[in-house]
């Protein structure tokens, strides 16, 4: 086999995994919607602004896969809506973690859910890939300075 024709075979094999695991985000933000969603009407207990806030970011995310993973062309307006989904996802680790901590203090039976505490484990990995990045920019910014 040419190097060419492997080269192509390994570009479609990585893009075959690259939307296997988007699909698969895609998927786990619909039932984290899903979940949010049932709240506003089985859970009144879970009311707070913060409930509404993740609702929309949780859309807003999926929005975004979506037109990432179909690459549907937006020009700049595509760039602006990726950099606001970063700035609110960022936010929404805060917001998520306050939400949770907040339904467990009052003990809302009805919030109590498999969904619950994925939403839990997932925000804590963000949080720990946010804290990596931020580490490894100051650690990269630190060795350019030190350089000059």
């Amino acid at each position: 086999m040419s190097e060419e024709k492997l080269n192509k075979l390994e570009i479609r094999k990585i893009m075959s995994v690259a939307f296997m695991i988007s699909f698969a985000v895609i998927l786990v933000n619909v039932y984290l919607l899903h979940y949010i969603t049932k709240l506003e009407s089985l859970c009144d207990c879970s009311k707070d602004w913060k409930r509404t806030f993740i609702k929309y970011s949780l859309s807003l995310n999926i929005a975004v896969l979506l037109i990432n993973l179909f690459s549907i062309n937006l020009g700049l307006f595509k760039n602006l809506l990726i950099g606001i989904n970063g700035l609110i996802g960022t936010v929404s680790i805060i917001i998520i973690f306050l939400y949770i901590k907040q339904l467990k203090a009052i003990k809302c039976g009805c919030s109590e859910n498999n969904a619950r505490l994925l939403m839990e484990v997932i925000n804590y990995f963000k949080l720990a890939m946010l804290l990596f990045v931020a580490i490894s920019g100051a650690g990269l910014v630190a060795a350019i300075l030190s350089t000059k």
